[in-house]
């Protein structure tokens, strides 16, 4: 069909129409690439786009080569501040958060029609940005587990904890009057949020929603080249348009959070000291067993303990009063047995001087 006969359309209208007869005026708005590894040990180059058209409804676009030279050679035309896009077949991708499209698919025949930046058309979309259509009382109700949205927020807290893995909790309100928590990973998404602070707002898109057996409801982003295990997120600090007015309008008093920050059972003050050598923490059931004695009632000022696997720990949980008499001795008793059987090595668990076994103290000031 001649270009001059395709129908002027909108991807609403593109997922419920013949495509082939339609065209699409787009804009432009961000991509990102990644190099990705293959298994001969070489790479090729992956290119994530965003697009948006005039009514505001964002699409995600991806396009793939042999290296970044031929990759950014094929995207050049997608890379046009606006144009129009003929023969789209835009779908659902659990990936990605609403419209997605393969244009390095073979079977694919999108093209595009250049527009002069003079146009009327073209200044009209301008200042045009996809629209993030997010409701936490919604996403708070019909989330299941690692569902991808675009969400946008008022920021009422941000903290950037110290931790090996550059971190952010980043918490965001809407206008349902719920609040939400967003742990941000990763160098570049937390540097980007050093100008950010309660009462800016923040878009996120394509970010991954996690659901946990308590129901509490997280966001998680990392940008791709940082870490491609949570898939594409870009973020954005104060964004344009009138949604995000209208959140910087409501305050950045707490609402009604539907997170529930993770907190380790070990907090406040308990901490792991060693009086001989570095002690090292054997496993996850190790530190939750210590901390349940611990929050059973400690009184003494420290309480001796070996670093060691459950299978090496009696069934019940010793109380202070009885550890004192009897936990080394069972522990150095169930230690030489587990080594005189040769189930498990012990060198990484506890270690042996001529004289004593070393252990070490949990430290309750």
């Amino acid at each position: 069909m001649a270009q001059n006969n395709l129908i002027d359309g909108t991807l609403a209208r593109l997922t419920k129409q013949n495509h082939a007869s339609m065209k699409v005026l787009l804009r432009y708005v961000y991509c990102e690439i990644k190099q990705m590894p293959n298994a001969t040990g070489g790479s090729w180059c992956k290119m994530i786009l965003r697009f948006v058209d005039r009514d505001g409804t964002g699409l995600y676009a991806e396009l793939r080569a042999s290296d970044a030279n031929a990759l950014k050679k094929v995207a050049d035309p997608w890379s046009k501040d606006v144009f129009y896009a003929t023969h789209l077949e835009p779908v659902s991708n659990k990936f990605f958060a609403g419209l997605y499209v393969d244009l390095s698919d073979r079977a694919s025949r999108a093209t595009v029609i250049p527009v002069a930046s003079s146009h009327p058309s073209a200044m009209e979309m301008k200042t045009l940005f996809p629209v993030a259509r997010s409701d936490f009382s919604v996403l708070a109700t019909q989330c299941q587990h690692r569902e991808r949205v675009d969400v946008i927020g008022l920021v009422t807290e941000l903290e950037m904890p110290s931790t090996i893995k550059l971190k952010a909790n980043l918490w965001l309100k809407d206008a349902s009057g719920k609040e939400m928590l967003v742990n941000i990973w990763g160098v570049r998404f937390v540097k980007s949020l050093v100008d950010a602070h309660e009462g800016s707002v923040v878009r996120i898109d394509n970010l991954s929603l996690l659901k946990k057996e308590n129901n509490s409801i997280e966001g998680t982003a990392e940008h791709f080249v940082d870490n491609d295990k949570h898939g594409f997120s870009m973020l954005h600090v104060d964004p344009k348009g009138d949604r995000a007015q209208e959140l910087r309008n409501l305050g950045t008093s707490q609402a009604d959070r539907i997170s529930v920050p993770w907190c380790p059972s070990l907090s406040g003050g308990g901490r792991l000291i060693s009086d001989l050598e570095p002690c090292y923490v054997a496993c996850a059931a190790t530190m939750n067993a210590f901390g349940s004695a611990k929050e059973q009632g400690a009184t003494q000022d420290c309480f001796r303990v070996f670093l060691m696997c459950r299978s090496f720990f009696p069934e019940k949980v010793p109380t202070v009063e009885e550890g004192y008499k009897d936990e080394e001795k069972h522990l150095v008793r169930k230690h030489e047995e587990a080594l005189q059987s040769n189930k498990r090595s012990g060198s990484s668990l506890v270690q042996e001087t001529p004289s004593k076994v070393k252990c070490s103290a949990w430290d309750m000031n």
